[in-house]
């Protein structure tokens, strides 16, 4: 029973999420036969390798990821519980490593710094996505994680994306004991950024308000 609800949670919690857009290829007609020749062949392999090599920083890093979130989808639907959570704690580490303390992604030279702002976007967007769906089965699968992963746990929420580039600044020293500061800092900044947007909306809507005055 227990793990029904889990399932029917999860089910909810994957439709609710949209991690990173799937591309949908079309295939061709069941009753279609075609004979291709040899030569076809290599020069579709030789294509295909053309099109690998000549794939975007940002192209390498979100397919891997959006295979990733589809192999954790699938070992979620078949209830193999234990191993989403072993992939989940692996997508964490290595995006943690990505995201915040700018390191390679995997076996990539890519750092964060070689990809556009609107992938990582997606990428933060997914380690969020991801995550949720892990806390789901194994809400504590992070606590036995070393203190380098422990200090930045609790900053996967969307929110915390704005102020990324300052989370990676603090944790640059290496000072994982310093993890409340961090905190209470990176609590500080959001709010700062709140008030200012804040502050910019109010200035914006005095200045239309003024002109409309000024015309009538």
């Amino acid at each position: 029973m227990k793990n029904l609800n889990i399932k029917r949670k999860l089910i909810a919690l994957i439709l609710a999420t949209t991690p990173l857009t799937l591309s949908i290829t079309s295939c061709n007609n069941k009753n279609e036969t075609k004979v291709i020749e040899e030569e076809n062949i290599n020069e579709t392999t030789t294509t295909e390798n053309n099109k690998e090599e000549t794939k975007s920083n940002d192209e390498i890093i979100i397919d891997s990821i959006k295979n990733i979130e589809n192999d954790i989808k699938d070992s979620l639907n078949k209830e193999n519980f234990e191993e989403a959570k072993e992939k989940g704690i692996d997508f964490f580490i290595s995006l943690t490593d990505f995201l915040f303390y700018n390191e390679p992604y995997k076996d990539t030279n890519i750092t964060l710094d070689d990809i556009s702002e609107q992938a990582k976007k997606e990428v933060f967007h997914s380690l969020n996505v991801i995550d949720g769906w892990i806390m789901e089965i194994a809400p504590n699968y992070k606590d036995n994680l070393s203190e380098k992963y422990q200090a930045v746990k609790d900053f996967t929420s969307e929110k915390y994306y704005q102020v990324l580039d300052k989370i990676r600044e603090y944790l640059g020293d290496e000072n994982y004991n310093a993890i409340k500061e961090i905190k209470d800092q990176i609590k500080g900044d959001i709010k700062e950024g709140y008030n200012n947007t804040k502050d910019k909306i109010k200035d914006k809507a005095n200045e239309w308000y003024q002109e409309f005055k000024a015309l009538h």
